[in-house]
């Protein structure tokens, strides 16, 4: 019987050492522990729903359920995450649908470009001030910065996309530690199929 007993708890163990990969597993902060985000669950004003936003998963990749936002750009939020096969931590592809604090409509590029410099200093990012590109996602304009996040001991190395629409924001995060040219190639198909609500 202590054999058998002795059995049952290394499964527990092992199968606590597969939760514990995932805990260490981040993005922009992303952290699985069974919050709503880490559900894809939105969290914020009630009344105030994060825009849908569908996108083809890439292929060889597979939709991950056990990532959460360490650092949120605002409280409202819903996340979607894909992993490549066979990965089980920090090379990642995230899409958060944010609700913004007020609409945007009508600013300027300048302005914007600010604004997603502001996200990179939210977020501590090493290169707040690194160049955005411009680019169109979703037939809308969209901006593009590299980001550098520090994380405990770490750096968390993302390709951001920042799609603003009226008082909303999707952000598309492209993080890599061991497959980059993966993810970067699985992020390519997730921007080019990327739709939000009924643009």
């Amino acid at each position: 019987m202590w054999r058998l007993l002795a059995a049952v708890v290394c499964v527990l163990v092992v199968a606590a050492g597969c939760t514990a990969r995932h805990d260490d597993s981040r993005h922009e902060g992303s952290r699985h522990d069974g919050s709503p985000e880490a559900t894809g669950g939105s969290t914020g004003v009630a009344g105030s729903e994060p825009i849908s936003v569908d996108f083809r998963t890439p292929k060889g990749f597979s939709a991950a359920t056990d990532y959460m936002i360490l650092v949120p750009l605002t409280p409202n939020l819903r996340s979607q995450w894909r992993v490549p096969s066979g990965t089980n931590g920090y090379d990642v592809i995230f899409v958060n649908s944010y609700v913004l604090p007020r609409d945007t409509h009508g600013w300027s590029r300048s302005r914007l470009i600010e604004q997603v410099r502001g996200y990179a200093r939210q977020v501590h990012a090493r290169n707040p001030d690194a160049a955005v590109g411009v680019t169109t996602v979703a037939g809308l304009p969209a901006y593009q910065q590299r980001v550098d996040q520090p994380d405990a001991s770490d750096t968390l190395h993302y390709d951001a996309t920042f799609v603003f629409f009226d008082q909303y924001l999707v952000q598309v995060g492209c993080q890599w530690r061991h497959r980059r040219s993966v993810v970067t190639t699985g992020c390519r198909t997730v921007l080019a199929t990327l739709r939000i609500g009924d643009v």
